[in-house]
């Protein structure tokens, strides 16, 4: 794994003011940079259409 990953989350958890004993930093590691990933195509824009059922979706001449 990336030494510039296990620096950025050695920062974000020092700036959360959580500390983690060094023998669970590989396995926290892995799930950190497993995350990124998620992260990354969470962060990727939707199609109105594409979202989730749930949203409003207003139709023109509809009173609440």
């Amino acid at each position: 794994m990336s030494d510039e990953i296990e620096a950025d989350m050695r920062v974000l958890l020092r700036l959360a003011g959580v500390s983690l004993p060094e023998e669970r930093m590989p396995v926290m590691l892995e799930s950190y940079t497993r995350w990124l990933a998620v992260a990354r195509v969470l962060d990727e824009p939707l199609a109105y259409v594409d979202e989730p059922a749930v949203v409003f979706r207003p139709e023109p001449g509809a009173q609440s």
